[in-house]
C-alpha cells in the first residue's frame, strides 16, 4: 500500500485515481497521521434476504459491499 500526502492526492488526484482503478491501494495521510485509504471498488457480494433472516454467514469484509436481494 503506498503512502500519500494529503497535499500530493490534492495535486495529483487524476493520477491517483487512474492508479487506483487499476488495483493499487493508497493510505492518504494529514500531517504524517493517516487518515483514509482509497482504492479500488471491490466486486460486490449480492446475499438474499431470506439468507439474512435464517443466520447464514455472510461476508463482514468492509472492502466488500454488500447488496441484498429483495423478492
Amino acid at each position: 500500500m503506498v503512502t500519500i500526502p494529503q497535499k500530493e492526492l490534492r495535486n495529483n488526484v487524476g493520477d491517483v485515481l487512474r492508479r487506483a482503478e487499476t488495483g493499487e491501494d493508497f493510505t492518504i495521510t494529514v500531517s504524517g497521521r493517516p487518515v483514509a485509504q482509497l482504492g479500488p471498488v471491490r466486486a460486490r457480494t449480492w446475499v438474499a434476504a431470506r439468507n439474512l433472516a435464517d443466520g447464514s454467514p455472510i461476508s463482514r469484509s468492509r472492502q466488500q459491499p454488500m447488496s441484498i436481494e429483495r423478492r
